[in-house]
């Protein structure tokens, strides 16, 4: 099974009808993935996806080798809510010196961005943040 099918797979299984996957890379070596595929993000809603909002952390010269990373955000309307919800998922670098700041200060304004588009929805951000250095921005985002 290639890894781009794993998210309809797992929401299928959990009763999760919308599925939507942002490739941040497609799999280099076949030793890491067998199948073939590509390496990204999934959001898996009970809920279908309003808007689609997608963010590619820029490459910094000092982590050339490193994986590209993304942030993905939708926006749902959960049922009996009278507004709406960006849900923001994403998987921040490995720290190679100050990487994952970086990209802690892009997704920032990212989330400013979704609530410049929508000021009255909520914004709930999740995924794999990584280690302390970027802890500090995140926990500022409005």
């Amino acid at each position: 099974m290639c890894i781009r099918d794993r998210p309809g797979l797992i929401g299928e299984r959990l009763g999760l009808e919308h599925v939507h996957f942002l490739p941040a890379v497609k799999a280099l070596h076949e030793r890491f993935v067998p199948d073939g595929g590509e390496f990204g993000i999934a959001l898996l809603s009970r809920w279908p996806a309003l808007e689609v909002r997608e963010l590619m952390y820029q490459p910094y010269w000092f982590c050339w080798r490193r994986t590209q990373r993304n942030a993905y955000g939708i926006r749902v309307r959960p049922d009996e809510w009278e507004t709406d919800v960006w849900i923001v998922t994403t998987h921040l670098g490995l720290d190679c010196g100050c990487e994952q700041y970086r990209q802690a200060v892009e997704l920032r304004g990212f989330v400013q961005e979704l609530q410049t588009l929508d000021p009255g929805a909520a914004v709930l951000v999740c995924g794999d943040l990584a280690r302390t250095r970027a802890r500090v921005v995140v926990q500022w985002l409005p």
